[in-house]
């Protein structure tokens, strides 16, 4: 299980913190079909955004989804989390990360609601 989630981690910094590829087919695949579900979670609990993660195969895609609904996709979710996040972006990918593993580990998508305190 070890070797897996190792693998599963640098597939992550790769797309992550690297500026890697992410797989437009692994988002269509995985994470389309849950937008309606993420959009009403972060309504129902008053955040600004959420952040969805899948790893599979050693492909990664990402969703930033909004309170409008509007969509973040993959290098483009990357992108708008980096603007959101100038100073903090990477030591909160590097705090994500393991959980990430584990919960691609346990066949679940990575889904955190965020709150920007202004």
């Amino acid at each position: 299980m070890a070797d897996k989630a190792t693998q599963i981690a640098t597939s992550l910094r790769k797309a992550l913190l690297e500026n890697g590829p992410m797989v437009q087919a692994l988002y269509k695949y995985e994470l389309e079909e849950n937008i309606d579900y993420w959009h009403k979670s972060i309504l129902k609990d008053k955040e600004d955004f959420a952040i969805v993660i899948t790893e599979n195969r050693r492909h990664v895609a990402m969703l930033l989804i909004d309170t409008d609904k509007t969509l973040y996709i993959n290098e483009a979710a990357r992108e708008k989390l980096q603007s959101l996040w100038p100073q903090t972006y990477m030591q909160n990918m590097l705090k994500f990360i393991p959980m990430i593993v584990d919960d691609v580990l346990d066949n679940h998508f990575f889904f955190t609601g965020v709150k920007i305190h202004k």
